[in-house]
């Protein structure tokens, strides 16, 4: 083995599988179009008229979020975010604490999606259906499309945003359809 190949071997990487168009689409599934609709109301008022305002703020705060994240990425292009960046960048210490977070955060967030989602089924669709089959269906999904891989969950992605616009566009017909057929008739 050459010196070269070892060196190549010891820097651990990772495969970039994900185009532009799959980050996009996640990034607009996790978001989701609708999410800033059930703030409205509250920001409004304590705004006082200004959700408009508040939403540029944050957008500005999240692009300068962005920008430092593909700056750490840039300067130490590893696995890790987050605990990465902490501890390389300001302390080791403070990069496990950062790490144990980030674990927490792996942890619980798709408990609380599995038991947010079945309680979303089992009040609204399926009363019928036992809450912990449910809960057991949904986990199932979720584990399997990580256990297949990231080109499997950017395929379901394209799937779920493609299921949000058809719904979004069959919404808006019928609307526009309803709002035509409630219009006065021109007759004289």
């Amino acid at each position: 083995m050459t010196a070269a190949t070892s060196d190549a071997a010891a820097v651990p990487g990772l495969r970039r599988v994900l185009t532009l168009w799959d980050l996009v689409f996640y990034g607009i599934v996790l978001i989701q179009p609708i999410a800033p609709v059930p703030l409205y109301g509250v920001a409004q008022k304590l705004s006082n008229g200004h959700f408009a305002t508040i939403i540029l703020i944050a957008m500005f705060a999240m692009m300068i979020t962005a920008v430092s994240y593909g700056r750490m990425a840039a300067l130490y292009p590893a696995a890790g975010s987050a605990y990465t960046y902490v501890g390389r960048g300001l302390n080791p210490h403070l990069g496990f604490l950062a790490g144990w977070a980030m674990f927490l955060d792996y942890l619980l967030q798709p408990l609380i999606n599995t038991i947010w989602i079945s309680t979303a089924l089992h009040e609204r669709y399926a009363k019928a259906v036992p809450f912990f089959a449910l809960a057991a269906a949904v986990a199932g999904i979720i584990t399997l499309l990580n256990l297949r891989g990231i080109r499997s969950s950017a395929r379901a992605n394209k799937s779920s945003l493609n299921c949000l616009r058809n719904s979004w566009l069959g919404s808006n017909r019928r609307s526009a359809q309803m709002s035509v057929s409630e219009l006065p008739s021109l007759k004289a």
